[in-house]
């Protein structure tokens, strides 16, 4: 949650310096037309990770386009966090908390997709 306050106001479709990349590049540089219809979206953040403003980003711009979106921002995560615990063939460890952040969330992002009803 600290990571995005006051950080997303007024940033939402492409910066001047990206404005002939086609968005498929990059979700975040989609406008907000494209963003419209889209299906609500879970957006996991994490605090140790430098991708994590452009996570915020991209949660405003779905905002903007009328998304439902469920943000859950992990300050002690690491980026691919979840990848990494249960991708066997992974070229990197985690250490305890890593695991233990997985561990967790999980079965709250099963239980979002129960609630969202995605595959109905």
């Amino acid at each position: 949650e600290g990571l995005c306050e006051g950080g997303g106001a007024g940033l939402t479709g492409r910066p001047d310096f990206l404005s002939d990349w086609p968005a498929l590049h990059s979700p975040v540089l989609a406008s907000r037309a494209e963003a419209e219809g889209l299906p609500p979206a879970l957006l996991i953040t994490c605090g140790r990770d430098s991708l994590g403003p452009e996570g915020c980003r991209y949660g405003e711009l779905l905002r903007s386009g009328g998304v439902a979106v469920t943000h859950w921002h992990l300050a002690g995560a690491c980026h691919a966090f979840i990848e990494h615990t249960f991708n066997e063939h992974s070229r990197f460890s985690v250490d305890e908390e890593q695991r233990r952040l997985a561990m967790e969330t999980m079965p709250k992002l099963a239980e979002w997709i129960a609630r969202v009803g995605f595959g109905r």
